[in-house]
């Protein structure tokens, strides 16, 4: 496995490697199986939450420091935040709402008649 981000990008996969399988005891990324092929067991992965409360960091102060620098990073060129896409996408389809095709409408509609 080859992290994304040179030796940073490492430590950083290492950290949550070690946070979220090696605390929940689940598999390794390296042990897991795939996502993305039916064969084999189950991946086995672990989910860890952290939750921090903001004002045990200083509060509004730390999150006006944090926001600055999700100011300088959202006035680079090309740079999305986490997150930032799907919302822009929710607020769009809010607004202009959704299409589907009649084929998939008269389906579910049949489905929907018939309990399924």
């Amino acid at each position: 496995m080859m992290a994304l981000g040179g030796a940073k990008g490492a430590a950083l996969a290492l950290m949550v490697e070690l946070l979220t399988a090696g605390l929940t005891q689940s598999n390794f990324a390296h042990q897991a199986s795939s996502f993305f092929v039916a064969k084999g067991p189950p991946p086995r992965i672990g989910q860890l939450a952290i939750l921090l409360d903001p004002a045990a960091f200083g509060g509004a102060p730390m999150i006006a420091h944090c926001e600055s620098l999700l100011q300088t990073m959202r006035s680079e060129a090309g740079v999305r935040l986490p997150g930032e896409r799907r919302l822009a996408t929710r607020e769009r389809l809010e607004r202009e709402g959704i299409t589907l095709a009649q084929e998939l409408l008269d389906e579910l509609d049949r489905r929907a008649s018939h309990g399924a």
